[in-house]
């Protein structure tokens, strides 16, 4: 891993980034700036470690580029939660608290990750009190997207699911600040199977339906996501009905 203080055009073009997403361009521009010049850019190589489940974290961080694995150690099996892009922010709990991180952050390829460390964040909050409420809005909306997830995997169908974890990826994709008309999802069938709990079989052959329904393209280790509103069921957007449980 390399790493470095960040200098003014790299800062820049991290707020180029960040701006995008919902959380960091709705921040007041004082914490804007605040954040960024406390922070640091990260380099991290495919495959190496973030930060690790069950350990104390040192920052809270976000994605600028490349894509970023969080998973969960479960017995002899590791369970593929998300995959986050550029904006993508993490580590938010427990940078806020004394409480381990719950999961681990890996990096997919090559990754860029801006860290403002745990102390200069806790110094920040305790002089600014009021920049606590942005923060818990954060925590809120993740602890929404759980409690989602938790509900649709005890509730829906392997299809319904499916669609839905679809949608939710790219929905988070286009909150973090994806860039383009579509989400271009760089997840194989093997991880989605693995997120939704089927087969890779399966997935694959549910993910040839959906290509043919107009809703997603196909690619290697690749989703393009053509239609949300579709893959939630939307018939205003399409024609596609979704399966009963």
């Amino acid at each position: 891993m390399k790493s470095s203080t960040a200098k003014r055009p790299e800062k820049q073009a991290a707020r180029e980034t960040l701006t995008r997403g919902h959380w960091f361009g709705r921040l007041p521009c004082a914490l804007q700036d605040a954040l960024l010049d406390s922070a640091r850019i990260r380099d991290y190589l495919a495959g190496e470690i973030v930060s690790c489940e069950d350990q104390p974290i040192s920052a809270l961080r976000a994605v600028l580029e490349g894509q970023i694995a969080v998973t969960r150690q479960i017995g002899d099996e590791t369970y593929l939660f998300h995959i986050g892009g550029p904006g993508f922010w993490f580590g938010e709990l427990a940078a806020l608290s004394e409480i381990p991180t719950t999961v681990t952050f890996t990096a997919r390829a090559k990754l860029k990750v801006l860290a403002v460390p745990k102390s200069d964040l806790e110094q920040l909050l305790s002089r600014h009190p009021a920049w606590y409420q942005p923060f818990i809005q954060l925590l809120v909306q993740r602890e929404s997207v759980i409690m989602r997830a938790m509900a649709q995997a005890m509730t829906l169908s392997p299809k319904d699911r499916l669609r839905t974890r679809l949608a939710d990826i790219a929905d988070l994709w286009r909150t973090d600040g994806s860039e383009g008309k579509f989400v271009e999802l760089a997840i194989s069938k093997g991880e989605l199977a693995a997120m939704v709990g089927v087969t890779r079989q399966y997935v694959g052959r549910f993910l040839r339906s959906l290509e043919e329904d107009g809703l997603i393209e196909l690619s290697f280790r690749s989703i393009r996501i053509i239609d949300v509103r579709g893959l939630r069921g939307d018939t205003r957007a399409t024609g596609f009905r979704p399966e009963s449980a």
